[in-house]
């Protein structure tokens, strides 16, 4: 069966295809910015989060605990050590949206070890901050993120 067969029959049963030019929220760059390099556990950091939406469409996505833009932290070995999905989440989910070639611009404050991974808090040494699309997004999205060192 030809490919563009099989992505209209898939389609149809709204699974979808990875190429297909409805779902443009996967081509969404989420880009992360701090206002500190050094950090301890219990400061407040503020990260500016910054999607764009570079497709012809309106990219639309879920997401919940009051944030329209998540975040995560990652150690050095790649591991999310900490996310607003690990913390208390009561707010609802939502759907939001971005317009073709548009930005959404938001900041947050971070607790520095307030939303850890279960088993233990965030261990001191550099990690590294990524954006995402949505609280619980997994997509490994395009983007800048940023090093910051947590001080024991």
């Amino acid at each position: 069966m030809p490919s563009s067969r099989l992505c209209l029959s898939l389609a149809l049963l709204s699974v979808g295809c990875a190429s297909d030019p409805a779902r443009p929220a996967a081509a969404v760059r989420v880009d992360v910015a701090v206002n500190a390099s050094t950090v301890r556990v219990g400061d407040v950091v503020a990260l500016t989060l910054v999607a764009s939406n570079p497709t012809d469409r309106e990219a639309r996505w879920s997401s919940g605990c009051g944030l329209d833009l998540g975040f995560e932290v990652r150690a050095s070995d790649g591991q999310v050590v900490e996310t607003p999905e690990f913390g208390i989440c009561t707010a609802e989910a939502r759907q939001l949206s971005l317009a073709p070639h548009a930005l959404m611009v938001r900041t947050v404050g971070w607790r520095v070890g307030s939303a850890a991974r279960p088993g233990g808090p965030v261990a001191a040494g550099t990690v590294t901050i990524h954006g995402r699309l949505g609280v619980v997004d997994r997509t490994q999205r395009s983007g800048t993120s940023v090093a910051v060192y947590i001080a024991p």
